[in-house]
């Protein structure tokens, strides 16, 4: 019988070694043709930060370092890892420095040689049962990468409160979730880009580099503090994320903003929290104009394909607005909203709602999911040369 429990302990003891970390998710800051941003948590000072990677056709493993911090308030520590000087459009292998889990991603593409697809939404995690239906509905989409627009866990604003652990643990339970079922069907893990929403952080001070936001903690930015950026894929997409009074005001980034847009790629697309063009909150709400008075002129200046807006918590497609498309209105996990009439909104309904987009060669393709991953409509194809929707 001691025989048996010892075999029965060393069993388990190599299945808990063996699943690897809990909370382990991928992302990019930079180039997601070459780079990879590795990122997992652990409870204790001192853990490795190395990641071991290969190309999932060879067997020699290379050791690249990272970092590590502890998370505000918290006896979380996320280490950071970001592998760089890969081969476009190749599954690597990895795992984390001490685990004998092994994990896979794949790079993007130089070109549109072939389909490139990936999932968007927003307002994720408000009920956990609902934020995983949906993800795993588009996670049998296979997407290369998911685009999250904010109001991601909801760690502030709620009745969870404001304390820093209570934040700290909701961000784990989210990216617990996020690493067992944002999984493609042959086994690879999707990489989430997130934008920030007025759920993610708390609004205060003239500097907002002077507070504490556990969502800079959490995730791997280009620039310390700042969500708004620029991702181009390869030749076919540059993909804008901007910031709509979260942490930087919406005057503060138009000039960026109009830079980033003379970005000479065939597909054009944007995304925020806060809609300028919303299906539930009023047309006139502040933020609102502030974005069609400083940035919607810029989209139709640089014909933008699609913009992608959340905040409103039900579906919608806008009329094509002097050429631009606004879909949205961020319900991936939240209890839906019952839209209003407006005369810019072609179609809008009470459901939750991920899109999948599939871009391929003069074509881009945009299929809205309801969490029991029913289409909402019929997906909504843009044409590269015009440019023009087509039903």
């Amino acid at each position: 019988m001691m025989i048996r429990w010892c075999a029965l302990f060393l069993w388990l003891g190599w299945r808990v070694w063996a699943v690897g970390p809990e909370v382990l998710y991928l992302s990019w800051m930079r180039d997601p043709t070459t780079t990879m941003v590795v990122q997992w948590h652990t409870d204790q000072a001192g853990a490795s930060s190395t990641v071991a990677v290969r190309k999932a056709s060879e067997t020699a493993w290379k050791e690249v370092k990272g970092l590590e911090r502890q998370l505000t308030g918290n006896a979380i520590w996320v280490h950071t890892v970001e592998l760089t000087g890969l081969r476009p459009g190749t599954e690597y292998a990895f795992r984390v420095d001490g685990e004998s889990e092994v994990y896979r991603f794949r790079t993007m593409p130089q070109t549109l040689s072939h389909k490139v697809r990936f999932a968007v939404g927003g307002d994720i995690d408000d009920r956990d049962s609902v934020y995983q239906e949906m993800s795993r509905v588009v996670a049998k989409e296979d997407p290369d990468f998911v685009v999250l627009g904010g109001d991601i866990a909801y760690t502030l604003g709620t009745s969870r409160g404001k304390e820093l652990d209570r934040q700290g643990a909701r961000w784990q339970t989210f990216l617990k979730a996020w690493k067992q079922n944002m999984v493609t069907s042959d086994g690879r893990l999707i990489p989430m880009l997130v934008l920030v929403g007025n759920h993610d952080v708390e609004r205060g001070r003239a500097d907002p580099r002077q507070k504490t936001e556990l969502f800079y903690e959490v995730f791997a930015f280009p620039t310390w503090y700042e969500a708004y950026r620029q991702l181009v894929f390869g030749d076919y997409l540059s993909w804008i994320f901007l910031d709509t009074n979260h942490t930087w005001p919406v005057e503060s980034q138009t000039a960026w903003l109009a830079k980033a847009l003379v970005q000479p790629t065939p597909w054009k697309m944007v995304a925020y929290h806060v809609a300028a063009f919303p299906a539930y909150y009023p047309y006139r709400s502040p933020t609102s104009q502030e974005i069609r008075e400083q940035w919607v002129p810029l989209f139709q200046e640089h014909k933008v394909d699609v913009v992608f807006e959340n905040h409103n918590h039900c579906y919608k497609r806008s009329r094509p607005l002097e050429g631009v498309l606004y879909l949205g209105d961020g319900s991936w996990g939240v209890p839906p909203r019952p839209p209003h009439s407006e005369l810019y909104l072609a179609k809008a309904t009470q459901q939750n709602v991920a899109f999948v987009v599939t871009l391929e060669e003069g074509k881009c393709t945009i299929t809205p999911l309801t969490r029991g991953g029913e289409l909402i409509e019929q997906p909504i194809v843009l044409i590269q040369q015009s440019r023009k929707k087509q039903r």
